[in-house]
């Protein structure tokens, strides 16, 4: 009852979301990257598939290539505490959207 919307980054979205052949990458490790990125999406969209079943609002987001440090970050969103890489790419995922 307490959750009104959940809000997904949608990296499926992307016109070219898994594919990784990097300069002095091996081919093994290429396809690892692609498979890990393979199962994140397979992950999201049956989050989506599980909130929806339960009614919930759900937001769609395509992933953007910029990173915040810590301290962009606080002086962006007015946090203070102490965030790591995931906690601040959550936390701009969502950050200006309304409840």
């Amino acid at each position: 009852d307490q959750i009104k919307k959940v809000v997904i980054e949608a990296g499926w979205m992307n016109k070219k979301s898994n594919l990784h052949n990097r300069i002095g990458q091996s081919k093994r490790a290429g396809e690892r990257i692609a498979k890990n990125v393979g199962e994140n999406h397979a992950t999201g969209k049956l989050l989506v598939e599980m909130a929806e079943s339960l009614g919930l609002a759900v937001v769609l987001v395509r992933p953007t290539k910029t990173k915040k440090n810590s301290e962009e970050f606080n002086r962006i969103t007015g946090w203070q505490g102490r965030t790591n890489q995931e906690q601040r790419d959550a936390g701009m995922l969502i950050f200006g959207m309304k409840v």
